[in-house]
Parts: structure tokens; sequence; C-alpha cells
């Protein structure tokens, strides 16, 4: 195979040779080999890589994925939706990020009643939204577009609040419509991981529904896991305030190759 150094691809595809390396090393330049610490050879022929500049009018810096190994990421034969354990593993995640602290017991508990699990102090409106996680969870996976991403919140918290409450304004509208845009042309070249990631921040960081963003956003992952014949994502307990902490820092530090990498790990085991 024949190659050519940085300074030419520079010239060839009109990109900075900084960004020529910092695309290299982010694993966005197929073929191309480290010699050294700061030279790369790219092979002949390559064409100009996306380099994200597209999503900046959306999260500026806040979306690259890094440089991350994707080869533990296993694909099933088929579609695998979430076992009941996994179903309360993940509404566990969402309820610790949030500050919340109940057992598996306790979830199951609500879930399913169980009779040999103690009675435990947990309020009606937890209760319900439990329910209303468990039969989300339940119910995927689904499409993304404009209509399924809003009934899937809906569905997220369809037992709390009135129908009234989800006229949407046209702020969160404009939201959602930039959400599923993105989804459908920038982040559908990147590896299923990092895009389920992707979605997850920008539901996190954006805000775009009125209510339960943070439910949407860890279901909407295990949404696009599942859609992709990936295991879903039940991260450990002492992993929520790491994954907290990378969210933060993603936002300053510019990517999100620590986020990538707990759901790697969490899909892999």
């Amino acid at each position: 195979m024949n190659y050519i150094s940085v300074k030419q691809a520079s010239e060839l595809w009109n990109i900075s040779e900084r960004r020529i390396r910092m695309l290299c090393s982010q694993g966005r330049v197929p073929g191309a080999v480290r010699l050294g610490n700061y030279m790369w050879n790219i092979p002949e022929g390559s064409s100009k890589p996306s380099d994200f500049r597209t999503m900046r009018y959306l999260h500026n810096k806040n979306l690259r994925a890094g440089a991350n190994d994707y080869s533990s990421a296993n694909f099933l034969n088929e579609q695998k939706l979430p076992n009941k354990d996994e179903k309360i593993g993940i509404i566990r995640n969402i309820l610790r990020y949030q500050n919340i602290f109940l057992s598996n017991e306790q979830i199951n508990h609500v879930v399913f009643f169980l009779s040999n699990v103690p009675e435990e102090n947990i309020s009606l409106e937890l209760s319900v939204k439990i329910l209303d996680l468990y039969g989300s969870l339940s119910a995927l996976p689904i499409y993304i577009n404009m209509k399924n991403i809003i009934e899937l919140n809906k569905m997220v918290c369809r037992n709390i609040y009135s129908e009234d409450d989800y006229l949407i304004e046209s702020d969160y509208l404009s939201k959602i419509d930039m959400l599923i845009q993105t989804y459908n042309s920038d982040w559908s070249v990147l590896h299923p991981v990092a895009r389920a990631t992707f979605i997850f921040d920008n539901i996190l960081k954006n805000q775009p529904f009125k209510f339960n963003n943070i439910e949407t956003a860890f279901i909407a992952l295990e949404n696009e896991l599942i859609l992709n014949k990936l295991n879903c994502a039940v991260l450990p307990d002492n992993s929520i305030d790491e994954l907290k902490g990378d969210l933060v820092s993603s936002a300053f530090k510019g990517n999100l190759q620590k986020v990538i990498s707990l759901i790697l790990n969490a899909i892999s085991k």
C-alpha cells in the first residue's frame, strides 16, 4: 500500500495538518499508521474524513468521540431485548443517576409485588415512575424519528403527567428536530456505541423535552444498542458517579471518549 504524508493530505483535503493529526489519533482516517509520537502516514487515495465541523452549530466541541477501540462490542445474531434483571438494573441506574438509591429487591417489589420482600417506604409517585420505566423498556426497540422519540418520552412518564402537559412548545420541537436531523446525518457514520452515547449526551445536555429528560436519555441509549444488535448497558453502581463526572468533563474537554468507554465496558460483560 502506498502512503502520503500529513502535509500532502493537508494540501489535498484543504485541512490543517494539526487537524489531520487529531483525526488520525481519533481513528477517523482508516489505515493511518503512526510514525513515532507525532507523524502519521496516510493511505494514498483515502477520502477526506468527516471531522464533525458540521456539528458545531449544535454542540460546538462537545460531540467528539475520541479514539476508542470498539473491538469488545460484540454484535449479536439478532436483536436482544432486555430481560427482567437487565430492566431492573437499568431502572436502578436511572434512579441512582438522580440520587435515588434503591436496591434491586425494592424495584422488584414495586414491579412484581413480590410477597417475599418486605414492604418498603417508597412513595406512590416513585412507584408509578418505576412502573412506567419498566413498561417503556418492555416496548423497545423503536426506530428513531420525530414521532417515535416524542412518544418514547411520553411513555416514560405516561401515568405521571396529563395529556395537556404534553403540548410541545416550539423551542422543544426545534431541539427535537435538530436531534433527529443530526441522528440521521452526522451520527449515521459513527460506530453504534458512539451513536448511542451521542444520543444520550444530547438529550441530557440539550433538554429537548419538558419532562423526564434523564429517563428518556437512558432509554434512548438502550434503544440504540438494541437496534444495532448489541447488549444492553447496565452500569455497576460505582460507575454512575464516574459517568456524571465524565459527562461534565465532556462539556469542557470536548470529547465523549470516557463515556463511550463506560458504555463499552457495560455491554462487553
